[in-house]
């Protein structure tokens, strides 16, 4: 079976985060029945974060772009 994701491991994406609009590296990519999650490092100084694959996005004008 072959699952398509929007992104890939290593990838860039931007989502917000506490309000806050964050870029971060997907590090894992969490599929279960219903959602894909990527796991998000922003920096060494904040752990690491889940996001909703339809909360990220590739740039920060695409996600600028969807408010």
């Amino acid at each position: 079976m072959v699952v398509e994701t929007k992104y890939d491991i290593g990838q860039e994406v931007w989502c917000f985060f506490c309000d806050v609009i964050v870029s971060g590296t997907i590090l894992e990519i969490i599929i279960s029945e219903y959602d894909t999650l990527y796991k998000l490092c922003m920096d060494l100084q904040m752990p690491c974060i889940c996001v909703d694959e339809n909360k990220c996005f590739p740039s920060k004008e695409e996600l600028l772009k969807s408010l």
